[in-house]
């Protein structure tokens, strides 16, 4: 894909905005429908279990599409896929706040995630193709940042306009932002052609990633309900199972795979990869057990936990650009170390919180939290797109995302698990809470020191296992050739 860099200062601020735009209507969809749930679920009158699918529909379709627009923008290019993708989530959200049944509903934020995963796939391979390298860390950051703002502005924004306008009103406002966005963006991001415009998208592969991942989460979300042993939890996994295997004996078969597996033969880039899943995974896990601990265990109303649960993301915008600053002038390793250390960190002080810690403290570790995960995020993903070659940045970036969300189901699962597996059924004993939270966010340290491991080892002597840009290049353009 040919290089089309911004070299005007005001425009490259421009274009950070457009992108970074983006990055805050994806995150915002995510966090402002989760408070307004209680709502549709009695407007439609159906239980917990089935409203959630209205939360759960966008992070399945969007982890299992994200890498096929990814891949899309690659022979498409850029701005088109990047540009479309508002165009159906505007579509999308109209139908949201039109839906007169919960299906239609269900069905519409599927199609609203599928918008989500077209300009979400290309953002950070637009940064890393278009703005010049200097400036790229920085770039990450306001993506950052800008993701951090809709997950801290999501649950205030949804609740306002829920109680004081309607749950369809959370739709309608997605319209105006998703309009603006198109015409900046028509005017101001450089045409980037597509590389190839005779490959194909892999559509089977698609079928078969979309089915393993929608059995996977079957089973998490309803195997507590179902129990481990049901027909459809083992359904669930069976299809996860051999959905999955079909899937990656596919992409290892065929000449164009939707996901190119020699990216992840790549150790600096497969290492990188799996750390940040991990910064994720933890980050995912505590912000969705911190509003149960602040309103079951400490009792403060909804209200005033959303503006509590505001602390990490707020913590997060703070210190993103400087992360990425940093990034560009003295690397990524040393911060993102340090950030997987901080993050460790953060968690052995939340495993020690309960009813009798003052409320003070517990915010300073959330925000504690909230600074490692920024920290590491920006230069973690500089440093991937740098080592992703020219002609698969689109993938390359679309494949990273898709292991961020990835991480977010994982950890929304696992340490939700690990809570109700230590929560007695029928016992709201304070002590009996306070551990099941303890033990949870022990989880967290864990994975914690699992994201510093494989950061070390993704950029241990600058990559040991990846040559220079140039010189992969070129391996990879002769690689192409031999195939033909």
């Amino acid at each position: 894909m040919a290089f089309h860099l911004v070299e005007d200062k005001q425009l490259q601020k421009i274009v950070n905005f457009e992108i970074a735009l983006g990055a805050f209507i994806g995150t915002l969809a995510t966090n402002i429908v989760n408070i307004s749930l209680p709502t549709i679920s009695s407007y439609f009158k159906v239980d917990t279990g089935f409203v959630s699918w209205v939360a759960l529909i966008y992070l399945l379709v969007l982890c299992s599409t994200i890498v096929v627009f990814g891949r899309l923008a690659d022979i498409k290019g850029f701005k088109k896929v990047f540009l479309a993708g508002f165009a159906v989530f505007a579509f999308a959200s109209l139908l949201c706040a039109l839906s007169n049944d919960i299906h239609m509903l269900i069905a519409s934020r599927a199609l609203q995630a599928l918008g989500g995963a077209m300009f979400i796939a290309v953002g950070p391979a637009m940064i890393s193709t278009i703005l010049p390298p200097e400036t790229r860390g920085r770039s990450m950051g306001y993506l950052s940042i800008a993701a951090a703002a809709g997950i801290a502005l999501g649950p205030g924004i949804g609740g306002y306009l829920t109680t004081f306008l309607s749950w369809r009103s959370i739709f309608f406002v997605n319209i105006p932002v998703c309009l603006f966005a198109i015409i900046l963006g028509a005017r101001i991001i450089p045409d980037c052609p597509g590389s190839k415009r005779t490959e194909k998208v892999d559509l089977r592969g698609a079928f078969l990633l979309t089915a393993s991942l929608a059995g996977a989460t079957l089973a998490m979300n309803m195997g507590r309900n179902l129990g481990l042993q049901s027909p459809q939890i083992l359904a669930s996994i069976l299809i996860f199972l051999v959905c999955g295997c079909a899937f990656l004996l596919r992409e290892g078969r065929i000449s164009e795979p939707l996901v190119d597996l020699n990216l992840f033969r790549k150790k600096c880039f497969f290492y990188a990869n799996i750390a940040s899943m991990m910064s994720m995974l933890v980050f995912a896990g505590a912000m969705f057990l911190l509003p149960f601990y602040l309103q079951e265990l400490r009792g403060y109303p909804a209200d005033i936990a959303g503006l509590i649960l505001m602390a990490p993301p707020l913590v997060m915008m703070l210190t993103a650009s400087f992360a990425g600053s940093f990034a560009d002038r003295h690397g990524s390793r040393e911060i993102c170390a340090a950030a997987s250390i901080l993050a460790a960190l953060s968690f052995v002080l939340l495993s020690t919180i309960d009813q009798s810690i003052p409320l003070p403290f517990v915010i300073v570790y959330m925000g504690l939290m909230g600074m490692s995960i920024t920290m590491f995020v920006s230069p973690n993903m500089s440093f991937i797109m740098g080592k992703c070659p020219e002609q698969r940045k689109g993938i390359g970036s679309s494949l990273t995302m898709g292991m961020r969300y990835l991480g977010s189901m994982i950890g929304v699962a696992s340490f939700g698990a690990v809570y109700s597996a230590n929560l007695p059924e029928g016992d709201a004993a304070s002590a009996s809470m306070a551990s099941a939270f303890h033990s949870s966010f022990f989880l967290g340290i864990i994975f914690s020191l699992l994201m510093l491991v494989f950061s070390v080892m993704a950029q241990w002597r600058n990559c040991y296992a990846c040559p220079p840009s140039e010189s992969r290049n070129d391996r990879f353009l002769a690689s192409e050739m031999r195939n033909r």
